[in-house]
């Protein structure tokens, strides 16, 4: 799993695609986050809405909200993952880590996570 950037998965479906030997379906991006390389499991992966890109760069539109978290820890990457949570296609680290505890929610405003595609 890469620290930041796309996963060899999303690589990997967009040369396909772009190749013309299969369709890379249009996934609805489901928001992960991590305390280092362990997923910090909320009851339900929160739906993202990403703004458009610019200069590689993509930033969620809509303010998000995450929990409650079952433990406690620091968050510190997100990651954008498909419907199942079986496909991680992009992570990156968050601006600041974040400390929580058991029942805490993370609110991440629009434009506070910023994923880099190149």
């Amino acid at each position: 799993m890469p620290e930041r950037g796309l996963s060899s998965y999303a690589v990997e479906a967009m040369y396909d695609h772009l190749m013309g030997r299969a369709v890379f379906p249009m996934p609805t991006p489901h928001l992960a986050i991590y305390a280092g390389n362990a997923e910090v499991m909320a009851v339900a992966r929160p739906v993202v809405v990403m703004g458009p890109p610019s200069d590689g760069m993509g930033a969620n539109a809509r303010e998000i909200l995450v929990g409650p978290l079952p433990g406690s820890g620091v968050a510190t990457s997100a990651a954008l993952v498909d419907e199942g949570g079986r496909a991680l296609t992009v992570r990156a680290p968050l601006a600041e880590e974040i400390p929580f505890v058991a029942g805490d929610s993370l609110r991440f405003t629009p434009g506070s996570l910023v994923f880099t595609l190149l």
